[in-house]
This record gives C-alpha cells, structure tokens and sequence, in this order.
C-alpha cells in the first residue's frame, strides 16, 4: 500500500507551530514530528502506517478535532486513546501495541512496519504452512495421535474470521478443520463426521440455519454438537436458531476464553454421547428435547454437568463418581418430558394440582432412566436432586446425608444456575443475590459445607463456562 498523507506548513517558519498555520493534506494522519516541524522520516511513516492500522480495527482515527491545528496539536500532546471498540483478552495485547506504534518520540516506535504487523498479530494466532483445510491447532505433547484427537469444524465465509477462532483454539486438544460456505461444510461431514461443528448463520448461499438442518436431518450426526455463532443478538435469532437444531449459540464478537470453554464442554458432551449404547442415547436425546422446549433453560444441564462435575472433583470424588456426576447433570432433569407444557412453562404461580405434576418429574425420570445398562450410578441424582438438607424435600422427604452424596452435588449447581437465569416466573438474579440465597439456605434446603466449597468455588466454575 502506497500513501501520501500530506505535509504540515507553518505560515511562520520562526515558531513551530501557530494558530494560523497551514495545512496541506491530512492531518488525522500526520505524525507528532510533521506538525511540530522537526525532521521527517521512515518512523514518521510508520506513525501514519499505525494511525491506519488503530482506524482498521476500531472504525475511527485515534485523534480528531474541530480544525486541522487542533487534531495536529493532539497528535503532540494527548495520550493514545483506548481501543474501546475492541473486547476480549486480546483487546490489551493489541493496544500495547498500537500505543508503541503511536509513541510520540521517533526513536520509541516499531523499527519496521514488519515489527509492528508482527507485534499486533496475537501470540496464540496460527501460522499455516500450506493451503490444505485441515491444521493442527497447535503441537501436541501428550502422544496423541492426529486421529484419536476429536475434530472441530469451523463454518465461516470470512477468512479471518475462520483463522481467528482457529487461533482461539490453539490451546484445545483437537483437530481444527475449515470450510468457506454451507455446500464445502456439509461435504466435508459427508467425508469424516466431526465431533463439533462451529457455524456461522450469515452465509450467502445457504444460511447457517439451512446446513444446522441438513446436519440434524441425518440420523448419524444428530448427536453431533452444534454451535451458532453470529453477530446477529435478537432473541428471535436465538429462538431461530435452536429450531434449527443447534445445541449452542454464541454472539459476535466472540471472547477466545468463552469460546474455549464451550467448545470443550461441547466436545466433553460428544465423548459421552460416544460412549453410549443405543438405548441411552435416545434418553440423552431425550433430555436435549426437554431442553429445547423451553428457551429459557438454553444450555442449563450443560452448565450443571460442568459445574457438579468440577465441584466433585474439588472433593477428591473418584473418575467413576465424577463421570456420573457429569451424566447425572445432563439428564437430571429428563422427567419433565412427561410434564404439560402447560405447567412447564407457566408464567406465574402453579396451583396445587400443578405442582403436583411437577414434582413428579424426578420419578418420571426415574423409570426413563431405570433400563439403562449403565444408569445405576445415575438414578440416585435423577430421583433425589430436589430433597431438601431438613427432610422437606421430594419425591421421598430423605434428610441430610441420608440423601445421595452425588445428588446433594448437583442440587446446588442446579439451584444456583436456575437462579441465575430467567424462567418464565421470575427475572434471574445477579450472582451476588444468587449467592446470598444459597448461603441462606445452607443447612436447611442444600448441605452447608457443599455450599460453602461452591462459593469458594465460584471464579474457578465461572472459567469453565458454567456460571
């Protein structure tokens, strides 16, 4: 790129700079050296070379003003503005980098325009060393090989925005394939199913929308996890979206640490799936329906299997014990596919007779549950996560540690990610008021010391995606 920005020309060539000067080309972006009349050269360049970059990535220039005078006197004097418009963890890595661009002083700046590119590309981005579509997010260390790593397939007709979350995903164990379009995507599954799929929804041609479908269509991918990710946020779109089949959906611009969590509780979940015989993937099927008829519950029994999950392991629970808990969170709630959904999505208060269907849902999930090969382990949570610590619980009115040590884990996951979100009878609490409610009921609704190691627990449950 080849570009003359102008000179600055003061009309008295006996001061530095004057209120009348003049001013030929831009001065947005001239460097500090031109308007003050010192010696040009290459760094000057780079300074204007880093004012287009800062424009590129926020959408302004970094120093405006009323006259020409005014914006040059702000190159001389003002701070480097925050990159406001950009979020995420490498919102700071970027700006340390344009603000030495910008550095007042000459001798401060990047020795190189290649320095500079080099210093705002983020460390984890990925460097290809050929066109194919399949790469290796990053080396791995562990001996795995390339085919027993699970596969994530990344949808997206923007390039960038393709290298961007393959980068974001340096650090995850998988493989990272791309395709440019909704036809490319759905080749590319009929060659080698992957165990994700991380689709954009606005692609010309076929939408996001139309290949979630073709993929939920095939029976042999319905287990398939499926994240939406879009810069479209209307609840709409969400709804949409999750018509459509998906299991996630994510909004633009998305945060690598966000977006890391999920993706590894998505893969987490297709393990799972994996290791299932026919019939309990039907009833894990099942509770992604029970899921799906109520947008208010999106994602729910995946944060409560992450969070019940890492709370056991912070006991010193056993890798059996901590698989149940993860299985048991998913699906505790696969009895109320037997619930109206009348009752089931009531804006108000339930009378008794509707309370009473409710609280059926743990026994019903019980008997879903019960013919399972391996579900042993995990009917004590379906049918004992809503007892209470004093006895008032149900279905069956256990007290203390006579309830399920397992079950006891997921009620307060389950409790507090409730809390914490909408349901059609109440707005969700802030973390803060959620918090307050469980340590209000320690020792009479959950265990107290439960409670206690999940409050402490909170920024580490928050890491994982599950809070």
């Amino acid at each position: 790129m080849l570009a003359d920005f102008g000179l600055a020309k003061m009309a008295d060539s006996g001061r530095k700079l004057t209120a009348s000067g003049t001013v030929l080309g831009t001065p947005e972006y001239m460097s500090p050296e031109q308007g003050a009349g010192e010696p040009l050269g290459p760094p000057s360049d780079r300074y204007s070379f880093a004012v287009v970059a800062y424009e590129m990535l926020t959408g302004r220039v970094p120093f405006e003003a009323e006259t020409p005078a005014a914006v040059l006197l702000s190159h001389i004097n003002k701070a480097v503005p925050p990159t406001r418009e950009l979020v995420g963890e490498l919102s700071s890595h970027v700006e340390d980098a344009l603000r030495k661009g910008l550095a007042k002083s000459p001798i401060e700046r990047f020795g190189s325009a290649s320095q500079f590119v080099a210093a705002l590309t983020p460390a984890a981005w990925v460097h290809r060393e050929r066109s194919d579509s399949i790469v290796l997010a990053r080396p791995h260390q562990n001996g795995k090989s390339i085919r027993s790593m699970p596969s994530v397939l990344v949808v997206d007709d923007s390039a960038a925005n393709r290298e961007l979350i393959e980068a974001c995903l340096a650090d995850v164990e998988c493989r990272v394939r791309l395709a440019g379009d909704g036809p490319s995507a759905l080749a590319a599954i009929e060659s080698s199913a992957p165990d994700l799929v991380l689709l954009d929804v606005q692609m010309p041609g076929m939408d996001g929308y139309t290949v979630c479908r073709r993929i939920k269509a095939n029976p042999g991918l319905r287990l398939v996890p499926v994240v939406m990710i879009t810069a479209l946020d209307r609840s709409e779109d969400r709804v949409m979206a999750l018509e459509s089949g998906a299991d996630d959906f994510m909004s633009k611009p998305v945060e690598r640490l966000e977006l890391v969590a999920r993706v590894r509780s998505a893969l987490r979940l297709k393990a799972v799936y994996d290791r299932l015989d026919s019939a309990e993937q039907v009833i894990f099927s099942l509770a992604a329906a029970v899921e799906a008829k109520d947008s208010y519950i999106e994602r729910h029994t995946n944060r409560v299997a992450e969070s019940a999950r890492y709370l056991g392991s912070r006991m010193g629970l056993q890798e059996g014990d901590l698989d149940a808990l993860y299985r048991g969170g998913i699906i505790h709630d696969i009895g109320k596919i037997g619930v109206p959904d009348a009752v089931l999505l009531k804006p108000g208060s339930l009378n008794a007779d509707e309370l009473v269907l409710m609280r059926a849902h743990p026994e019903i999930g019980e008997n879903i549950v019960r013919p399972l090969r391996s579900g042993s382990d995990l009917l004590p949570i379906v049918r004992h996560h809503h007892e209470a610590w004093d006895g008032r619980g149900y279905p069956d009115g256990l007290r203390g540690t006579a309830i399920p040590l397992l079950a006891r884990i997921v009620a307060v996951c389950d409790a507090f990610d409730a809390l914490t979100n909408d349901r059609p009878y109440r707005s969700k609490m802030s973390e803060r008021e959620a918090l307050a409610v469980l340590t209000g009921g320690a020792g009479r609704q959950w265990d107290p010391d439960l409670i206690s190691l999940f409050t402490c627990e909170i920024p580490a449950i928050h890491r994982l995606g599950a809070a």
